[in-house]
């Protein structure tokens, strides 16, 4: 669960009037759905802060996702009428521990608890939940990541071509083109390294 609070929202319906500050919910709404998954839940808002549910994500992702979220708002400029509008959101990630009977109203309002009384105003919070669930799951991807190393390189002093390949392909195929274009520099520098050797 992603819980964003905009403290310009109270200043602005003084200065621009409720109406417009309605507007502006409705085009943040329809921005952020430009930028989240199908499976997501609809934006909502409770109590002046706007919640988004992100079903199936882990906390890493979640943590993730509220970066690029929280960047992409801060850099968009909102039109009203002749008012431009930016904003500096903050966002809180919450996350439910699977062992714990917290409703869906708990985890919201836990997660706005974190909002108002973290005093560190940075952009992106994680609650001490999300904070935990992150750190398990990187400490579950370092041993991931070492498990594939380990494995790859009993598969290359084997040299066992045939499960070197049906190892690394399934993944160099959900590769970025960039990642994929500089893993083939290395492979190339890889083969001229060692052409430079067998010549020597």
């Amino acid at each position: 669960m992603l819980a964003v609070h905009f403290s310009e929202l109270l200043g602005l319906a003084d200065e621009i009037g409720m109406d417009r500050v309605v507007q502006l919910r409705q085009l943040i709404n329809r921005f952020i759905g430009k930028h989240k998954r199908l499976e997501d839940a609809p934006v909502s808002w409770h109590q002046g802060y706007l919640i988004l549910t992100l079903p199936g994500t882990s906390a890493r992702g979640a943590a993730a996702a509220a970066q690029r979220l929280q960047q992409s708002l801060r850099k968009h400029e909102f039109a009203l009428d002749e008012y431009h509008v930016c904003l500096q959101p903050r966002i809180v990630v919450h996350c439910r521990d699977p062992e714990s009977k917290d409703t869906p109203r708990d985890l919201l309002t836990t997660a706005l608890g974190v909002l108002k009384t973290d005093a560190s105003k940075a952009p992106v919070i994680l609650s001490a939940r999300a904070e935990s669930a992150s750190s398990e799951e990187d400490q579950a991807a370092r041993q991931c990541e070492a498990s594939l190393a380990l494995q790859l390189e009993k598969l290359v002093s084997q040299n066992n071509r045939d499960d070197i390949l049906q190892t690394l392909t399934p993944a160099m195929s959900r590769l970025d083109e960039g990642l994929r274009l500089q893993l083939v520099d290395l492979l190339l520098e890889a083969s001229l390294a060692h052409s430079r050797l067998a010549s020597q």
